[in-house]
């Protein structure tokens, strides 16, 4: 029996008989792909769950190019790990907690950041130390065991005191949480951001998300991407040939190749080329669809959802000082 689409996923392969504008969206949905380059990154940080407390918590330093993936690779940990609801305490158990640290980073600012992932409502506590004792009981009634730390790169702009106080309170969030912490950095190493703290160095163990080149695991990786875009022909995007395209076509988006971000929207793009122009297949001739201007819409920022606060004691979170 011939399985029509048999090229794509079975997810895939039901969205493939759908119109054009939905198919579009589809193909410029958010999506993570595990390949061999994340592999290694992924296991580590799981391996971080499930481990007896303790006040120092393995933690890791992920530290890639910016467009590796990292970001990507967090979002999907965090999804693998929903709230769940304890039937018996009737609390809400959230083992993984994603916070994105912002540009120009504050003390102030990177509490009320994980304040508000771990579901704080607003508050008006004034002192730092209030502030942090609040964090810690949420974490611990929570049963956090995991805190991801994205976008740390931006504490590397500010002066060297400050940067060091900030990256300390993440090393404190880990040690008062007993959680073991990850920091995401768009760096391409992640040694110059922690050098200046020896229980940092001991602490954290450096990890990378290299970039493709063509081979195998480029293969693979265009193999599954090919897989979950509805275009309705086959296209080889694994060939060897189509490999070196669209690898020589990140180097044009983003001045270097084989980054995971740039090898995404470069083949996007080329498939929702593929559905307006009726191809439904993609050559190298599309590969430069992103220049026309029709490129990847930026992604928004996550919505935070505000879910009732653990009950932690009779002592009111909402008191200002």
């Amino acid at each position: 029996m011939t399985v029509r689409f048999a090229h794509l996923s079975p997810e895939t392969r039901t969205v493939a008989v759908a119109d054009n504008r939905t198919r579009i969206g589809y193909i410029r949905r958010d999506r993570f792909i595990e390949h061999a380059g994340v592999q290694p990154v992924k296991a580590r940080v799981l391996s971080l769950l499930d481990r007896p407390r303790t006040v120092r918590p393995q933690c890791v330093l992920l530290a890639s190019e910016a467009g590796s993936g990292k970001t990507a690779l967090l979002r999907h940990l965090q999804r693998l790990y929903p709230d769940e609801a304890d039937r018996e305490s009737q609390r809400i158990r959230r083992r993984v907690i994603y916070c994105e640290v912002e540009p120009a980073p504050t003390p102030l600012s990177l509490q009320v950041g994980l304040l508000t992932e771990l579901g704080a409502p607003p508050l008006n506590l004034r002192r730092r130390d209030l502030r942090n004792d609040l964090i810690k009981r949420y974490l611990s009634e929570f049963g956090v065991e995991l805190v991801l730390f994205d976008e740390v790169q931006h504490v590397v702009a500010l002066p060297l005191r400050e940067r060091m106080l900030e990256l300390d309170w993440m090393k404190w969030v880990s040690t008062a949480g007993k959680a073991s912490v990850v920091l995401a950095a768009a760096l391409a190493s992640g040694r110059r951001l922690i050098e200046h703290d020896p229980q940092l160095l001991t602490r954290f163990t450096e990890m990378a998300i290299p970039r493709f080149a063509a081979g195998t695991a480029l293969a693979q990786f265009l193999l599954t991407l090919e897989r979950s875009l509805p275009l309705r022909r086959a296209s080889g995007l694994s060939e060897r040939s189509l490999q070196q395209a669209i690898l020589d076509e990140t180097t044009v988006m983003q001045g270097r190749p084989g980054l995971t971000d740039g090898i995404v929207k470069v083949v996007q793009e080329a498939a929702v080329a593929a559905v307006l122009g009726g191809a439904e297949r993609i050559d190298s001739a599309m590969l430069s669809a992103w220049r026309s201007g029709t490129s990847t819409p930026s992604r928004g920022r996550r919505q935070r959802t505000v879910v009732p606060r653990p009950e932690i004691g009779r002592q009111s979170a909402t008191s200002s000082v």
